[in-house]
């Protein structure tokens, strides 16, 4: 397993003027940083499984839901590419105009979506 702590967006991504998150900023708030990607789905290199770790790729989600129904449909996910399927996945949250937020103004999804896509090689449709 790959033990790897939080890290700030290199630069090319975001421009300098944006604020970039941090660990800290979840501190005391209730809230995990839950990957949108998973770093168990990118253990091909250490380049890939690095990339998960970027705070883009975090949204706060409550345990109970990252250690849940998150986790077991993101382990079934890749059940099924193990498997031999075809697997895509997109996965976000749903934000409102006036939503709540935590640290410095990160703003808390009111749903969370996480839709695989799964079709059996050579599929078409």
């Amino acid at each position: 397993m790959i033990e790897m702590t939080m890290r700030l967006e290199p630069t090319i991504c975001c421009p300098q003027a944006w604020y970039r998150v941090t660990e800290n900023d979840y501190r005391g708030s209730g809230y995990e940083r839950g990957h949108l990607c998973p770093s168990a789905g990118r253990t091909g290199t250490v380049e890939a499984n690095d990339a998960t770790f970027l705070m883009t790729n975090m949204q706060p989600q409550l345990h109970a839901l990252n250690a849940g129904p998150w986790s077991v449909l993101e382990i079934y996910g890749r059940q099924l590419a193990r498997a031999g399927k075809h697997v895509a996945i997109v996965a976000g949250g749903i934000f409102h105009a006036q939503t709540t937020t935590i640290g410095p103004g990160i703003a808390l999804p009111s749903a969370n979506f996480n839709v695989l896509l799964v079709l059996m090689p050579g599929q078409t449709r």
